[in-house]
């Protein structure tokens, strides 16, 4: 201790998990110069090698074990219960790392069947709750324990009797934090991609072989595969025992075809609180992040029951039963579309019910126990429960998709196109079958694909215009450019390249050329309702993205053959590209294209 501190707090971490959910304790003691705080690192585990460097990248101070251990404090922090914490010399309070103690240890026992023949047993104890992690050499190691809920308490009392005297019900900081950030929602979901009415479905996997990553490591590559792009964007959260294990390098690797499709893989620090608050379906495993969507009261999946790992009655098994499971050997869209808009508001209470109590108040029981040992006054302010930051993953919108067009209305003054599309970096793991009156091309953004196959393969190329092109309200703009375009990627049957704010022009090879103004509209059924359009605004990248393969469509349309009754009047304009305006609907949302000029 320096100057005016008169208390020093030793927060010992052994994973990145115990380090992200001390992260959520120690801001107790932000403004109060009276309590030093230092870090140290409990060795032991195969997922802890990367702390020291996260703790300096955080600029935390931290001691070596070898002198934590040597050294006095008045207060211990820790949220894992494993490792030597016995040898720390102060006071240790344990917090949990997760919600519900579901897991079982992870040793095992050998037991000998009825047969003779020796086989493997799961440990009956909860991780967290048991004698084993609790007790050295007989006595309770932990001067405190904080239980997220009463019925824990009862589960401690029956694996571990001389622990539950030391047992206090603390409510859940991460829940209370979560909870808090329910007015960011919007915000949440902006940063995660999904703020322009797509859905959002966060994946989310523990760790170990039951886990989803690991027992079903393509669905999220599926996923992206079967949901439209522009109905929904799918997010992956990965404890961080994943990423230790094989390190961010190895699963960005892994997931490679998945990140070319869109998806939003979350940092492991951060983000998945945000991200299951922002959810409107969760798909998950045995971790503890289902139960806090429970608790947030967002429609759950879940994926497997965890098999022995999971403790029979804990409330990971409440929700279990309370829950869709997802089917990973039937059709996937269905089943999410039902669990979203089938969901009723509340059936989850049971499982959220029976592992978190203190709702609302975890802040303010943590604080008053952690004074009380320090022997402080507390500050005269509330503590306060800070909302959660607003995720910032990389976002990489797919560069190729598969797009499927088909015409819904024809009119004398234009036509209607149903868009739907897929990432084509995703394409081997398509079951969904067309539309019998549905058109599939590829489109591909040039100026950000790097996939030689998919370039090559391009039905439409989609390119930016000259800076000079998009200064112009020239029509002719971008026929350099599309031109070149076309002679790039010979098996091309068109280009397309903006021409100008918020106009878009398309080059058939050997056809007409059309240029377009893009205005985006509300959604569908708004705009149906709505007897004026609303002003328009700037198109986004793939609103023009959009329009490209609408107005493709729009073109092969007028080129199809038709009876010989309309040929006639249809003979004056069919060299001259789509007819009048062409109205969009793509993922619930409206486009329209009104023709600048056409030639």
């Amino acid at each position: 201790m320096t100057g005016s501190t008169q208390r020093s707090v030793l927060v010992a971490v052994r994973t990145e998990t115990s380090l992200y959910r001390m992260l959520d304790v120690v801001p107790l003691f932000a403004g109060d110069k009276r309590v030093d705080l230092s870090f140290t690192v409990v060795p032991g585990s195969d997922f802890g090698h990367r702390l020291p460097a996260l703790l300096d990248a955080a600029g935390m101070p931290h001691l070596p074990w070898s002198k934590a251990v040597d050294s006095r404090a008045h207060l211990a922090l820790a949220a894992s219960p494993n490792g030597d914490l016995h040898r720390l010399r102060a006071p240790l309070m344990l917090v949990p790392h997760g919600a519900g103690f579901n897991k079982r240890l992870t040793t095992t026992a050998v037991t000998t069947s009825q047969q003779g023949e020796q086989e493997e047993q799961d440990a009956p104890e909860a991780s967290g709750l048991s004698a084993r992690q609790l007790l050295h050499q007989g006595r309770v190691t932990a001067s405190l324990i904080g239980l997220a809920h009463p019925d824990q308490l009862k589960r401690l009392a029956r694996s571990c009797p001389p622990a539950a005297a030391h047992a206090r019900v603390i409510g859940d900081p991460c829940l209370d934090r979560m909870l808090a950030g329910r007015a960011r929602r919007e915000a949440y979901r902006r940063a995660l991609g999904g703020g322009d009415g797509r859905r959002l479905i966060v994946l989310s996997s523990t760790w170990g072989k039951r886990s989803l990553y690991e027992s079903l490591t393509a669905l999220p590559a599926r996923l992206l595969a079967e949901l439209p792009y522009d109905e929904y964007r799918v997010v992956l959260a990965l404890h961080p025992n994943v990423w230790a294990q094989h390190s961010p390098w190895l699963v960005r690797h892994w997931l490679a075809d998945a990140l070319d499709a869109g998806l939003v893989l979350l940092a492991p620090d951060e983000g998945w609180r945000a991200a299951v608050v922002a959810a409107d379906c969760v798909i998950g495993d045995h971790g503890s992040v289902a139960l806090y969507a429970a608790a947030l009261d967002r429609p759950v999946m879940l994926v497997g029951d965890g098999g022995r790992e999971v403790v029979p009655g804990s409330p990971l098994t409440t929700l279990a039963a309370l829950a869709p499971g997802l089917d990973p050997g039937a059709e996937l869209r269905e089943q999410v579309a039902r669990a979203v808009e089938g969901y009723r508001p509340g059936a989850l209470r049971g499982a959220a019910d029976q592992t978190f109590d203190l709702v609302g108040g975890s802040a303010g029981a943590l604080r008053s126990l952690m004074y009380g040992v320090l022997g402080l006054a507390e500050p005269a302010r509330a503590p306060a429960v800070r909302a959660l930051p607003a995720p910032d993953p990389a976002l990489r919108p797919a560069a190729a998709l598969q797009t499927w067009t088909r015409i819904t209305a024809r009119r004398p003054d234009g036509l209607t196109v149903l868009v739907e599309r897929f990432p084509a970096a995703v394409e081997q793991y398509a079951t969904r079958e067309a539309h019998p009156e549905a058109r599939v091309h590829l489109l591909v953004d040039v100026d950000r694909c790097d996939d030689l196959r998919l370039l090559q393969n391009a039905v439409v190329v989609l390119g930016s215009a000259t800076a000079a092109g998009a200064e112009s309200n020239d029509p002719d703009d971008g026929a350099e450019r599309a031109a070149a375009l076309l002679a790039q990627h010979p098996r091309a049957r068109a280009a397309a390249v903006t021409a100008g704010p918020g106009r878009l022009r398309l080059s058939l090879r050997n056809g007409p050329s059309s240029t377009v103004s893009v205005v985006p509209g509300t959604s569908s059924t708004d705009a149906a309702s709505t007897p004026t359009p609303p002003a328009p605004s700037t198109p986004t990248s793939t609103e023009l993205a959009v329009a490209a393969s609408a107005l493709y469509a729009a073109c092969c349309d007028r080129q199809r053959p038709v009876p010989e009754a309309t040929r006639a009047t249809r003979a004056a304009g069919a060299a001259a590209g789509p007819p009048g305006e062409v109205t969009v609907l793509i993922g619930g949302r409206r486009l329209r294209l009104l023709p600048v000029a056409l030639r």
